[in-house]
């Protein structure tokens, strides 16, 4: 941590609310040392020649934007992004919560932004549902069990991914409520500033190697952690458990990930999960997660390709992405890199769900069934390389438009055509 005794600089929009108010002091009462600092001071210029950035580096070890109310396209996160950026950059950390962490796609960590915001009134307990996978971060081990309540009552400003996911950030826990988990609800997720995704002991050793400074995290917790009122009712010590963790987490070091994208990052997840007797030993397995349809098996430049409906975001079917193994004797598998991911603004934003791999004339081709909203139409992707890694999605998906009008085809609710 900085010598300076303000650690925490709590970001606040031309004074406190009165929720923001009660959490900064909540925060002091758990032993934090927090300072508000207006946005409009993060940007300002020094009067001794340092940098705003460097400013903040020197005096705070993690920036809070505790925002109670749901936030739009302008923001003053937006306002000061350069300065935050550069901040992360040298190894400053970042905790967004509540409605703050729909602004993190203002941030160079990220570009698509959770696609919820709102008050919820949840009308049940309501709290986080921790992966597993992380379950040594400090906010979930300070709890016995995976299942955290933060609340029992309100309407507070809460963001969470549920229809889409973050490009460069991890999923560390869903949504709970009452007896019911929700892990489509995704609430809490970290990015590593540079987009390094390496975690636990490699990445000291890289440090060690080469003398690099590791660039900061940003935390967002979209839940609902209210410090205002008697929202979190009889929960007010889990909620104030879950803070203390989280600053914990960012100002302690604690080496948060980012979405592994690299071959070597998801044989890590692989290895972290070896010991789980209920893994399959004999049949293919993701790295994690969730796996639906084998979707193409192809063989090609002498090795076997598999690919297979997978979602990054956790063990549950939703947000669908192709993963992708290679074999030499169909029986070893070895992971390779996600192979295709919903576009944000493309015509799978909600899914690249369904379809074949096939050489087309010694060019490997993706012929997939991209999903935005209830439209359910065909796509097609082009290998950009010789390993089957890379792939170009067509310019003009969906290369079919519409269905023929004379096919009688099922449509529901969830689907137009299928």
């Amino acid at each position: 941590m900085v010598a300076s005794a303000e650690s925490v600089a709590f970001l606040h929009d031309d004074g406190l609310t009165g929720e923001q108010r009660a959490a900064l002091e909540r925060a002091g009462d758990l032993g934090w040392t927090v300072k508000a600092v207006p946005f409009a001071d993060v940007g300002a210029d020094s009067t001794n020649g340092t940098t705003p950035a460097g400013r903040l580096t020197e005096r705070f070890d993690v920036l809070w934007w505790h925002a109670d109310r749901p936030i739009g396209a302008a923001h003053p996160l937006a306002t000061v992004a350069e300065t935050v950026d550069a901040y992360l950059e040298a190894g400053g950390d970042l905790l967004l919560t509540g409605a703050g962490m729909a602004a993190v796609d203002a941030l160079a960590v990220e570009t698509v932004g959770p696609d919820v915001v709102e008050h919820d009134a949840a009308g049940a307990t309501t709290g986080l549902l921790w992966r597993s996978l992380y379950e040594d971060h400090p906010v979930a081990s300070r709890f016995d069990s995976l299942r955290i309540p933060v609340r029992d009552g309100g309407e507070p400003a809460v963001a969470r991914y549920e229809t889409v996911l973050p490009e460069r950030g991890e999923i560390l826990a869903s949504t709970v409520r009452g007896e019911s988990d929700v892990p489509q609800q995704m609430r809490v997720v970290s990015w590593r500033a540079g987009g390094g995704a390496t975690t636990g002991a490699a990445a000291g050793e890289r440090a060690a190697v080469d003398g690099s400074t590791a660039a900061g995290t940003v935390l967002g917790v979209g839940a609902g952690l209210v410090f205002d009122g008697s929202a979190a009712g009889a929960f007010a010590d889990d909620r104030d458990a879950v803070l203390s963790g989280c600053l914990r987490a960012l100002a302690g070091g604690y080496d948060h990930p980012s979405r592994p994208h690299e071959a070597v990052d998801l044989a890590g997840m692989r290895e972290a999960l070896s010991g789980d007797a209920d893994r399959p030993s004999y049949h293919l397995t993701p790295p994690a997660n969730w796996l639906n349809d084998p979707n193409g098996l192809i063989e090609y430049g002498g090795r076997y390709h598999l690919f297979y409906q997978y979602n990054p975001g956790g063990p549950f079917h939703s947000t669908i992405h192709w993963g992708h193994a290679v074999s030499d004797d169909l029986v070893t598998w070895t992971d390779e890199p996600v192979a295709l991911s919903p576009s944000p603004e493309g015509p799978d934003r909600h899914g690249c769900w369904s379809g074949c791999a096939v050489d087309d004339g010694a060019t490997p081709r993706i012929l997939y069934t991209g999903g935005h909203g209830r439209e359910q139409l065909p796509c097609l992707a082009t290998a950009g390389g010789e390993r089957l890694c890379r792939w170009e999605k067509h310019p003009d998906n969906p290369v079919i438009e519409a269905p023929p009008a004379d096919l009688d085809l099922l449509e529901t609710d969830h689907w137009a055509a299928e």
